[in-house]
């Protein structure tokens, strides 16, 4: 059974969303990648340099601070993409 010019058409544009949906996701899956990768190095770093200060510090406790802020950035992170991804 043959497609009629029109339903070329419409299979062809169909082709051209669904391949511009994937680059989206592509991009956003590699930005979110990038973007957590560095959080979870500043996290680590920031666990590192704590586990040698004395607890109740003045310097432990501006590390905690930082821990405590890239884990906002990271569940702000997670709700942005979630809404990107919804979009898509």
């Amino acid at each position: 059974m043959g497609y009629t010019r029109g339903g070329r058409e419409i299979n062809a544009m169909r082709d051209k969303i669904e391949l511009r949906r994937h680059g989206r996701r592509t991009v956003l899956d590699s930005a979110a990648h990038d973007r957590r990768t560095r959080l979870n190095r500043l996290q680590a770093t920031a666990e590192g340099a704590m586990s040698e200060l004395k607890a109740g510090s003045a310097e432990r406790r501006v590390l905690e601070r930082v821990t405590t802020e890239v884990d906002q950035m990271r569940s702000t992170l997670d709700a942005l993409l979630r809404i990107a991804l919804a979009e898509t």
